[in-house]
């Protein structure tokens, strides 16, 4: 399976039947992308700077938001399928801080003590 092209020739219903390599492949090229993406932002900002009277720097610019969020969205799917199939891996290379402190739990004077969503991110610390 050509996994950089894969996740565009399949509809979003159709996943399910990509093994968990698969999906962590797909994940990481869509990443790939979007981080191509983003610098080619960045060097578009620095041309408008430059020259902001540039249509077509102004337009590719325009382009490339939509494509970025498309891309940022196809990828949280593809990775919400991997949290069900993977959640181990997932835990390890996705979730965010939050999530992980979400499902730790934490033992306190011989009792566990599961930490609450609703506390601040900010952390405890003794």
């Amino acid at each position: 399976v050509d996994c950089c092209c894969y996740f565009e020739m399949t509809s979003i219903a159709d996943f399910k039947d990509i093994s968990k390599f698969e999906l962590r492949d797909i994940i990481d090229s869509i990443s790939n992308q979007i981080n191509h993406l983003e610098k080619s932002q960045d060097e578009l900002l620095l041309a408008l700077n430059e020259e902001p009277d540039d249509e077509d720097f102004r337009v590719a610019h325009k382009e490339n938001v939509g494509v970025l969020a498309s891309k940022r969205q196809t990828r949280e799917l593809y990775k919400a399928h991997l949290k069900e199939i993977d959640p181990a891996y997932y835990m390890q290379h996705y979730a965010t801080r939050n999530e992980s402190v979400e499902t730790t739990t934490t033992t306190i004077t011989g009792q566990e003590v599961a930490d609450s969503s609703n506390e601040s991110s900010a952390g405890v610390y003794l």
